[in-house]
């Protein structure tokens, strides 16, 4: 039959190595895609709009692919959908929400690329390259995510500020959301924030049952 579904994305770098591959997620109960993203080689810049171009809109296009594919699948329930990642992944999986409201949960864990400005200005984390990236910072689609969300941060974290993830958070207008600080930790994910998690995501998507 249809199962409900779960879309995971990586984060950047070494994290591939590290994180629950779809084996986890089945055996909780949830069909499970897991897919790498980024170092496809050269895309084309004919585009006018540099957005197109850069790095970061061809990972969100990728993973909307992945969405869309996942949707088509005959044994996935596309009403019945999850999105899940860490840091890089996170950020990609909060704008995924932010442009699918028929999603049914969300779970952006230690969510990179937040309140850029904030980070550059307090934090003294240098600001990114010239270019178009203030348009995917997470608070650009913060106030669109209309998806049930739980979301988490590092207290220590000097990748992904546990301060501008909560100011995502807080500009998030969905009254179903749930954030988990985690002191003492850096960029990672404890293993108490990973149970929250599990257990908020078979309320808001029921698992299948054997």
């Amino acid at each position: 039959g249809r199962l409900p579904a779960i879309l995971v994305l990586p984060g950047a770098g070494g994290w591939n190595a590290v994180r629950p591959f779809p084996l986890e997620h089945a055996r909780h109960g949830y069909l499970t895609m897991d897919v790498a993203l980024g170092g496809t080689g050269a895309r084309s810049s004919e585009s006018p709009d540099g957005r197109r171009v850069h790095a970061d809109f061809q990972m969100l296009a990728d993973a909307f692919q992945a969405l869309n594919y996942l949707r088509s699948r005959a044994d996935v329930d596309p009403n019945q959908i999850a999105v899940v990642g860490m840091s890089q992944g996170g950020r990609l999986s909060f704008v995924l929400g932010a442009l699918n409201a028929e999603l049914r949960a969300l779970i952006p864990s230690i969510t990179h690329y937040a309140d850029l400005g904030y980070l550059a200005k307090v934090e003294g984390i240098p600001a990114p390259a010239s270019g178009p990236n203030p348009y995917y910072d997470v608070l650009s689609f913060a106030c669109h995510l209309k998806v049930p969300v739980f979301m988490n941060a590092g207290l220590v974290d000097r990748v992904s500020s546990a301060s501008s993830i909560y100011h995502a958070y807080r500009l998030v207008p969905h009254q179903e959301k749930t954030f988990v600080s985690m002191p003492g930790i850096g960029h990672f994910i404890t293993f108490e924030s990973d149970r929250k998690a599990w257990r908020w995501l078979e309320n808001q998507l029921p698992p299948l049952k054997k």
